[in-house]
């Protein structure tokens, strides 16, 4: 076995503090425990480090405050009490004094409610905003693997067939998680499966106006990281990574695009990543390879999780394009009277007869 030593662990605690992360650590099968015979001398012969598969995982979870989690006893379970847990979330305000430094802090956390169960980093980043350096460029912040956590952004993407010889548009949607945010400038690059960089665009201040900031390219087939970077008035600056499935669902004899959730402004369609008290959302998926007339079953579902009961359902309106072979659904999916949550938009497309195909899109619904 490799040797980690334990200022590795510490390292990785630190670097869990500043990403704001929340680690599980998911055990695939028993590990026994394995003893070390050996003893070493006071000179140091016969040292052999420790055998014990569970020891690594164990500091793990201590460094980073994370919960070890067995799929072999479990089975399912553990995965969907994960879901579960990070469901929903609360952010607490720490005021700090003025003698405290910079970095890393120790951190306990406890609850004056019985029956609680707490889980915390052991160490907390505190950072001063006088002392926060500017930003680099958004295009260099792309080419870095470093966190940028100064300023929070939200990001997601999707993909539809651009072209007869099988290329797709892909389309990067971002935004500030922060209200009243003003960005100054933003990039997002397109790294494929090998982490080769395969498309840049460098928003221009017009597109910087209206969130969400929308950015495309086109690509062959295949999974890709999209990566976004800006910067805000105040230099503050962020990165946030989505990954992406650049590829059509098939659905029998017709192909279907991602599914994009948004709201219709101005006789025009604009995607959004998160919603509040809007009573409607709008439910949009291209369908490629059907012909006009075939008896076409399309609709769209609503649930808590992939494959739980729906909550509701709604008919997707299927409408012809100038290519013949290329149609436009939609369908408008109501959401005033959900509670805030995530919630599953399933839409299910396909010729009678013949498999369905399906598209999910997670929708986040917030308070006013």
């Amino acid at each position: 076995m490799c040797e980690l030593r334990p200022e590795e662990f510490t390292h990785v605690g630190h670097a869990a503090a500043q990403a704001r992360a929340h680690f599980y650590i998911i055990q695939p099968e028993d590990l026994q425990r394995m003893p070390t015979n050996a003893v070493q001398t006071v000179g140091g012969a016969g040292f052999s480090p420790s055998l014990n598969p569970l020891e690594g995982m164990e500091h793990l979870a201590s460094v980073t405050g994370g919960q070890r989690m067995s799929l072999t006893r479990l089975g399912d379970q553990t995965l969907v009490g994960l879901a579960r847990a990070t469901a929903t979330y609360y952010s607490a305000v720490i005021d700090s004094a003025s003698s405290d430094g910079e970095g890393s802090h120790g951190l306990e956390i406890k609850a004056s409610r019985s029956g609680v169960q707490i889980r915390a980093r052991p160490f907390i980043n505190v950072s001063r905003p006088g002392l926060v350096p500017r930003a680099p460029e958004p295009s260099e912040m792309l080419k870095s693997a470093a966190v940028f956590p100064n300023l929070p952004l939200r990001a997601s993407g999707f993909a539809s067939l651009n072209d007869p010889s099988g290329n797709m548009r892909l389309v990067a949607a971002a935004e500030a998680a922060d209200p009243g945010v003003v960005l100054t400038a933003a990039s997002v690059g397109y790294f494929d499966s090998s982490g080769k960089m395969v498309g840049l665009t460098n928003l221009t201040k017009d597109q910087l106006t209206t969130p969400p900031l929308l950015a495309t390219v086109v690509v062959p087939p295949g999974t890709y990281r999209v990566r976004v970077a800006a910067t805000d008035s105040t230099g503050r600056g962020g990165a946030t990574d989505v990954e992406v499935a650049a590829e059509m669902t098939p659905a029998g004899a017709l192909k279907l695009s991602s599914l994009v959730l948004g709201l219709w402004r101005d006789n025009t369609f604009h995607p959004r990543l998160q919603f509040s008290t809007e009573p409607v959302a709008i439910a949009y998926l291209d369908v490629v390879g059907g012909v006009a007339g075939a008896p076409v079953a399309a609709f769209v579902e609503i649930a808590r999780t992939a494959n739980g009961p729906a909550i509701s359902t709604s008919r997707l309106a299927i409408e012809g394009t100038s290519d013949p072979s290329r149609f436009q659904a939609s369908a408008a999916v109501p959401i005033g009277a959900l509670p805030p949550g995530d919630y599953v938009i399933r839409a299910i497309v396909g010729i009678d007869g013949q498999p369905m195909g399906r598209v999910t899109r997670v929708l986040r619904k917030v308070g006013q």
